[in-house]
Protein backbone atom coordinates (compact mmCIF):
# COMPACT_ATOMS: atom_id res chain seq x y z
CA UNK A 1 0.00 0.00 0.00
CA UNK A 2 0.83 3.32 -0.13
CA UNK A 3 2.29 3.30 3.47
CA UNK A 4 5.37 1.14 1.65
CA UNK A 5 7.92 3.22 -0.56
CA UNK A 6 11.40 3.64 -1.27
CA UNK A 7 12.67 7.04 0.52
CA UNK A 8 15.83 8.72 1.08
CA UNK A 9 15.41 11.23 3.94
CA UNK A 10 18.47 13.51 4.04
CA UNK A 11 18.96 17.54 5.37
CA UNK A 12 17.24 19.67 3.70
CA UNK A 13 15.64 17.16 1.04
CA UNK A 14 16.75 18.03 -2.77
CA UNK A 15 18.34 21.56 -1.63
CA UNK A 16 20.66 19.26 0.16
CA UNK A 17 24.18 19.85 -0.17
CA UNK A 18 24.55 16.32 -0.30
CA UNK A 19 21.64 15.98 -2.89
CA UNK A 20 24.27 16.69 -6.14
CA UNK A 21 26.26 13.18 -4.91
CA UNK A 22 23.16 11.12 -3.92
CA UNK A 23 21.99 12.08 -7.50
CA UNK A 24 25.46 11.59 -9.69
CA UNK A 25 25.40 7.87 -8.13
CA UNK A 26 21.91 7.01 -8.92
CA UNK A 27 23.44 7.71 -12.52
CA UNK A 28 19.12 8.11 -13.69
CA UNK A 29 19.12 4.10 -12.32
CA UNK A 30 16.17 5.53 -10.37
CA UNK A 31 13.99 8.44 -10.97
CA UNK A 32 14.70 11.08 -7.75
CA UNK A 33 11.45 13.33 -6.76
CA UNK A 34 11.00 15.20 -4.43
CA UNK A 35 8.80 13.87 -1.34
CA UNK A 36 6.08 16.06 0.53
CA UNK A 37 3.83 13.54 2.10
CA UNK A 38 1.49 11.24 1.13
CA UNK A 39 2.82 9.84 -1.67
CA UNK A 40 1.63 6.60 -3.70
CA UNK A 41 3.48 3.17 -3.53
CA UNK A 42 6.62 2.61 -5.38
CA UNK A 43 6.80 -0.63 -5.68
CA UNK A 44 7.22 -1.95 -9.17
CA UNK A 45 8.08 1.76 -10.06
CA UNK A 46 11.81 3.40 -10.23
CA UNK A 47 10.90 5.94 -7.96
CA UNK A 48 12.84 7.19 -4.75
CA UNK A 49 11.12 9.80 -2.72
CA UNK A 50 13.80 12.22 -1.46
CA UNK A 51 12.31 14.07 1.99
CA UNK A 52 13.66 16.89 3.96
CA UNK A 53 14.67 15.20 7.27
CA UNK A 54 13.82 18.29 9.42
CA UNK A 55 10.34 18.63 7.95
CA UNK A 56 9.69 14.56 7.80
CA UNK A 57 11.59 13.06 10.74
CA UNK A 58 12.65 9.41 11.48
CA UNK A 59 10.58 6.98 13.24
CA UNK A 60 11.07 3.74 13.16
CA UNK A 61 8.27 1.24 12.28
CA UNK A 62 7.44 -2.25 14.13
CA UNK A 63 10.04 -1.48 16.06
CA UNK A 64 9.69 -5.14 17.49
CA UNK A 65 10.90 -6.54 13.93
CA UNK A 66 12.67 -3.62 12.99
CA UNK A 67 16.15 -5.67 13.02
CA UNK A 68 15.17 -8.80 12.47
CA UNK A 69 16.29 -10.98 9.10
CA UNK A 70 13.30 -12.75 8.52
CA UNK A 71 9.44 -12.87 9.77
CA UNK A 72 9.19 -14.24 12.84
CA UNK A 73 6.98 -18.07 12.25
CA UNK A 74 4.87 -16.68 15.45
CA UNK A 75 4.78 -13.03 16.85
CA UNK A 76 5.73 -11.80 20.38
CA UNK A 77 3.36 -11.26 22.69
CA UNK A 78 5.13 -7.40 22.61
CA UNK A 79 4.01 -7.52 18.83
Amino acid sequence: GPQFHAVIGIRGGMNSEYYPLISEVCDGKVKLVKGEGNEPDTFGTDTVYVYDSRKFPWRPAETSNQFRDDPPVYYDRDY
